[in-house]
């Protein structure tokens, strides 16, 4: 998979309010790369015993310490319309106490009520309803039996040295390891902690992907016998290989002469040979992880029958788009989510819709085979639209039909078929409300906000964020009192943007910090020459956006000692012509101006 990135030269149209002046804008193109939830009401109606787990919640967290009061009123996990809340088996069993036992009983009737599902024949309900419970209780006899675990709840992990020669990847006996799973076959290259980190991950996603695409599992046949508490979901099970390089360059080194251009890649499933390639080290990319062993599984877990020319005559946005969907995932202590506003890819696709004003009617993607995408020139903005419809049609209402859809694109390619009329660009239009539900502990790596509703209250509430090297606030209505705490916290960012915010002088003094920066944009933000000043000290800068700023032709000395800048933006500004050239002269090889500013028609 390549990795998706920030958008740097996408060209677009953009409207700014200095009169009636249209700008079109040129910038650096990026590079490619159910289960039910306790508060929701329709699962209350059928677990009644919801409402009274919740009260019982309540007096426990009242009685706790202060220290742990939050933690026991926050363990029913709030609704969100947008996101999926899946669960997997904790490694940690629960310390006795009130809070454990009365986990415990809430499980006990989790299963009951699953049981009940089983026999009215609502299996996915059920099945739903056995994962919360085990949440609630992962040494519950009944749930690790169905899941074919021992007493301990330890998912089984064989590791011997390679027994024979893998002569594809020209890898001698005994000189990887070979990890065993339940569900998985590992060659390994990496030592042993990083195989078994893999490892156990991999069962958890595995346990995730059935039940985010439970109509799709191969094993749901059982599914029935096994909540009415008799055997287990899987009585035969085909493990799925995976091979794990000890770091990007074997990887490339070993696979660049079958499969050109894996380069560009950072991990990838090869449908011919049925395995994951995959590399361990820092650089490792979680998202990447989740998106191949998303088409594995697809191909190897499900009951469909995949045809050879999936995605190949149309529709193989699909193909992507489910796989992308799934780069959404992230672990918590106790649960997962899938999905949602603040999902990486949903950050690229606002940029593009909501910030530069670009469409893609859905109906052009469903046109589109695997050849005509391959060679398309602007493939990123195409997977960015790719995983956006994917999330709209899994994170709404239409997740059932969207299912089917996606079955009938893997068993019968060239066959018409229909989808719902959807609204792109208000799917990814994020609230206040929706930003004040982000999930306690989530971090994010981008944020792209630009033209969506959130207020200072809510932008305020992200200043716990620390891992950010995207950020993108253009067009909101905020002020130092939210700006300022959330650029402080995060010092790794790398882009940055503030157009028409109102970001004073509390802000623009958090920005010489930013040693990372590359592209700053404060275009209509209220910037003066002694905030230019204070950036003379970021060396990695490459791209500046002044735009209607209030500087002068005091700045043009500071910009020109910018040692990586490639580009800058000052007009409609006060700096003159001749400072300009004076800028040219000094650094011949800088775009200035790249804006081409036209009257509007």
């Amino acid at each position: 998979m390549q990795s998706p990135r920030r958008p740097q030269a996408v060209a677009f149209r953009k409207l700014i309010p200095c009169g009636t002046l249209l700008v079109a804008w040129m910038l650096c193109s990026p590079s490619l790369a159910f289960a039910w939830q306790p508060s929701s009401p329709q699962f209350e109606q059928r677990d009644p015993d919801a409402i009274h787990f919740r009260k019982h919640l309540d007096r426990i967290a009242q009685a706790a310490d202060p220290a742990d009061a939050e933690a026991i009123a926050g363990w029913m996990l709030p609704h969100r319309d947008d996101q999926q809340v899946v669960y997997f088996l904790s490694s940690e069993p629960p310390a006795p106490s009130s809070l454990t036992t009365l986990r415990q009983k809430r499980a006990e009737n989790l299963l009951r009520h699953a049981a009940a599902a089983a026999e009215a024949d609502d299996l996915q309900l059920g099945y739903q309803m056995f994962w919360q419970a085990a949440r609630e209780d992962p040494r519950n006899p009944n749930v690790l039996r169905a899941l074919g675990l021992p007493a301990d709840g330890e998912v089984p992990i064989t590791i011997r040295p390679g027994r024979n020669a893998d002569r594809q990847l020209n890898w001698p006996a005994r000189s990887y390891l070979q990890v065993l799973t339940p569900h998985f076959m590992i060659d390994a290259r990496c030592d042993r902690a990083q195989a078994i980190e893999l490892a156990q991950r991999l069962e958890r996603v595995y346990w995730i992907w059935t039940q985010v695409f439970y109509p799709l599992w191969e094993n749901r046949g059982s599914v029935q016998q096994t909540l009415r508490g008799q055997g287990r979901f899987e009585s035969r099970i085909n493990r799925h290989r995976v091979v794990l390089f000890a770091n990007r360059q074997e990887y490339i080194d070993t696979l660049s002469k079958e499969t050109p251009g894996i380069e560009r890649s950072t991990g990838f499933y090869s449908n011919h040979a049925k395995i994951t390639f995959l590399y361990a080290g820092a650089d490792a990319d979680l998202k990447t992880q989740y998106h191949e062993l998303t088409h594995q599984l697809i191909g190897e877990a499900s009951r469909m029958r995949v045809s050879p020319d999936v995605g190949l005559p149309s529709d193989f946005w699909v193909v992507e788009g489910i796989a992308s969907y799934m780069e959404s995932l992230y672990l918590h202590d106790s649960y997962a989510t899938v999905g949602g506003w603040e999902s990486s890819r949903l950050q690229f696709a606002r940029y593009r819709v909501r910030g530069l004003g670009e469409s893609m009617p859905l109906q052009r993607l469903v046109g589109l085979g695997r050849d005509a995408v391959q060679q398309s020139p602007d493939i990123a903005s195409w997977y960015s639209y790719a995983a956006a419809y994917s999330h709209l049609l899994m994170d709404g209402s239409h997740r059932e039909e969207f299912l089917e859809y996606v079955r009938s694109v893997y068993e019968q390619p060239a066959k018409s078929r229909s989808l719902p009329d959807v609204d792109l660009a208000d799917f990814l239009n994020v609230t206040s409300d929706d930003v004040r539900l982000l999930r306690p502990g989530t971090q994010l790596q981008e944020l792209c906000l630009t033209n969506t509703q959130v207020d200072e209250a809510a932008t305020a509430s992200l200043s716990d964020q620390q891992q950010l090297t995207w950020l993108d606030l253009s067009r909101l209505p905020l002020t130092d009192a939210s700006l300022a705490p959330l650029i402080r916290s995060n010092p790794n960012l790398d882009q940055l943007s503030l157009e028409r915010t109102a970001a004073s002088d509390a802000t623009l003094a958090e920005i010489p910090g930013l040693s990372a920066l590359e592209e700053l944009d404060l275009t209509l933000a209220p910037v003066t020459d002694a905030h230019i000043a204070a950036l003379a000290g970021l060396e990695k800068l490459e791209t500046l956006w002044l735009t209607a700023t209030q500087i002068t032709d005091a700045s043009v000395d500071v910009i020109a000692r910018l040692p990586s800048l490639r580009q800058v933006d000052m007009q409609r500004t006060a700096v003159t012509a001749a400072a300009i050239e004076t800028l040219r002269t000094a650094r011949p090889g800088l775009t200035i101006n790249p804006l081409q500013i036209v009257a509007a028609p």
